[in-house]
């Protein structure tokens, strides 16, 4: 057996080791921390990345109701009680104990939504890396944030500071933070993969209503009958152990029946999109695009919006307790984001810097996907020409770096920027080929990014050819 068809039929590792060697012999060192290296390898191609370094930022947190661990406090503890009842009653032969104690885990899962306020807000320390943001030193409303999970975000000028609202795909509440700079807001909009011009759509509940207070009365009338009945049982009124789980159980789905009823109710939410918010209820929306608002003012229970033809008067009483509608200072938020996205739409805020116009040749248009490799393969030699490149295009390295890595750009336009990008300055492509993948959500866009990636223009071709007949069968069969 000769060299060649030994190192066919060895170790795969090795072979798989071997060609990461042979990757990095021409690869550019950039970092000597070991832990900062990261190696993504694959049938079809290999990349080499170094994870960005990870950053601390200060922050105010604003969220309501916290993590599902927060949530899940007093539901866990009632739960607990139930399942230690039975065992107690038998071990100590008391029908009175189990129920007592059948009682007792009732008497918590009534009062859970009482017993858990809404979260005041806490100082907490942001670390971003690429991908996710963890809150730390926020006691029980330390969490993890990963871009896959944001739905929505928005951000607004608060005073002299900024705030950032992030709906999660988990929450029905907005998550906000109030950040000191315009660098802090860039720090984590960058790790999160959220663009100059937001992302998705974020709700606000706007106040609590009548029927959420009777849902709370409700539950605490449940929970004084459950301690009547617990009176009842302690005084040896009845051993039997027939009667009082019966009229437990009945109790309980009284309650369940009317809790259900009064949770179909729906509390006016707003919803801030990119052009417009929406504000309603169920199947009634009222759109109010933000270029026709000409002043926004507020009373102690509503939030005016005036116009020319029309004036809007939106309920948003604070509430202090209930985990429900807006505290003060949320309200606060919300009229900050509504009067930014405004002045925004009356031209008074700054625009964001665009490339697009400058990466125009990089677009497919009616190329089939052959054409538009040749056509991108060529404009990168051209660029490395020198004097082709300055003479026909209009474009650097940082409009491509720009672009590659703007959440907000066009994703065609993304992946022939990274494309071209990798074929000027394949080390710094390398160091952004990760961060920028992590941060995409949709799996279709990023898979498309990473195949044209790939050195390969006919393996990136098939397999571009493949990804979108797949896209097609399956928007056919949604059909």
């Amino acid at each position: 057996m000769n060299a060649e068809e030994e190192g066919i039929r060895g170790d795969p590792r090795e072979t798989e080791r071997q060609h990461i060697e042979d990757y990095f012999a021409h690869a550019t060192i950039v970092t000597t921390e070991p832990e900062q290296i990261i190696i993504m390898c694959n049938i079809d191609q290999s990349v080499a990345t170094a994870q960005l370094p990870e950053k601390t930022v200060k922050a105010t947190l604003h969220d309501s109701q916290g993590p599902l661990r927060r949530r899940l406090l007093w539901p866990m503890i009632s739960a607990a009680w139930f399942v230690a009842a039975f065992p107690l009653g038998v071990h100590f032969h008391s029908s009175r104990l189990f129920v007592c104690a059948a009682i007792v885990g009732a008497f918590v899962a009534a009062l859970a939504r009482v017993l858990l306020p809404r979260a005041s807000p806490r100082l907490a320390t942001l670390r971003c890396r690429t991908g996710a943001v963890r809150i730390r030193g926020a006691g029980l409303l330390n969490d993890t944030l990963r871009a896959k999970d944001v739905v929505g975000a928005t951000t607004a000028r608060f005073g002299e500071r900024f705030v950032l609202s992030l709906a999660l795909g988990r929450r029905v509440h907005p998550l906000q933070l109030e950040l000191d700079s315009l660098d802090d807001v860039k720090i984590v909009c960058e790790a999160l993969g959220v663009g100059h011009h937001g992302y998705g759509a974020v709700s606000f509940d706007l106040e609590v209503r009548a029927i959420d207070v009777a849902e709370t009365t409700a539950r605490v009338l449940f929970a004084a009958l459950l301690l009547a009945l617990s009176i009842f049982v302690v005084g040896d009124i009845t051993d039997d152990w027939v009667t009082f789980p019966f009229l437990l159980a009945l109790v309980s789905t009284v309650l369940v029946a009317l809790l259900w009823g009064l949770r179909s109710y729906k509390r006016p939410t707003l919803v801030l999109r990119g052009d417009a918010m929406h504000v309603g209820e169920e199947t009634r929306w009222k759109g109010i695009h933000y270029e026709s608002v000409s002043a926004i003012e507020t009373t102690p229970t509503h939030i005016v919006l005036r116009s020319a033809v029309d004036t809007h008067a939106i309920p948003a009483k604070p509430v202090w307790w209930l985990r429900d509608g807006m505290s003060a200072r949320e309200r606060e938020l919300l009229v900050a984001q509504i009067d930014t996205a405004v002045r925004r739409a009356h031209g008074k805020s700054a625009f964001k810097d665009d490339s697009s116009q400058a990466l125009a040749p990089l677009r497919r248009g009616s190329m089939s996907v052959a054409q538009w490799l040749v056509h991108l393969d060529g404009i990168a030699a051209t660029a490395n020409g020198g004097a082709g490149y300055r003479g026909g295009i209009t474009f650097g390295t940082d409009e491509l770096r720009r672009t590659f890595e703007d959440p907000d750009a066009e994703p065609e336009l993304r992946a022939a920027a990274g494309r071209v990008l990798s074929k000027l300055s394949p080390a710094e492509a390398r160091l952004r080929v990760g961060p920028v993948l992590e941060t995409i959500r949709d799996e279709s866009v990023r898979k498309r990014i990473a195949i044209l990636l790939d050195d390969d223009a006919e393996r990136a071709e098939r397999e571009i050819d493949e990804h979108e007949r797949r896209h097609l069968d399956r928007a056919v069969r949604r059909l």
